[in-house]
Parts: C-alpha cells; structure tokens; sequence
C-alpha cells in the first residue's frame, strides 16, 4: 500500500505545527491563520552498531530548533 502525501498545517502567525487544520491556533490565539505545506523529511543516518542498524536524527542548528513556551 503507497503512503499518501504528507501535510502538515502551521500558523501564519507564530508557526504553530498541526498535523490537522484548526480555526483557532493553540499557540499565539489567532482565527483562521494556518496553512497547508507539504511536510519536509527529518534528516537521518544509518548507524550500525554492534550488527544492529540503527536511525538516529541527524543533528541541527539552535536556531532552526523551534521553542515550545510552557506555562
């Protein structure tokens, strides 16, 4: 069976990931402000170790890492 196309809807506003669309974004509060984008691939590597393959996610910049704010 063939995966069907990956979206994900984030916030105009604040950038705020949905893997749905929502009226109201959870984020920063704003009506009607999420789109549809196709989702990017995670960048990853194959690793083996001890004849075990693993995936590990490769590493990335501080700035392109996206905060959460928790109350």
């Amino acid at each position: 069976m063939a995966k069907g196309k990956k979206t994900v809807f984030f916030c105009q506003n604040c950038g705020h990931e949905e893997n749905k669309w929502l009226g109201q974004c959870p984020g920063c509060h704003e009506w009607n402000t999420f789109v549809e984008a196709p989702q990017a691939p995670k960048a990853t590597a194959t690793v083996k170790a001890g004849g075990a393959v693993l995936q590990m996610e490769m590493p990335r910049r501080l700035k392109e890492i996206e905060s959460k704010e928790e109350d």
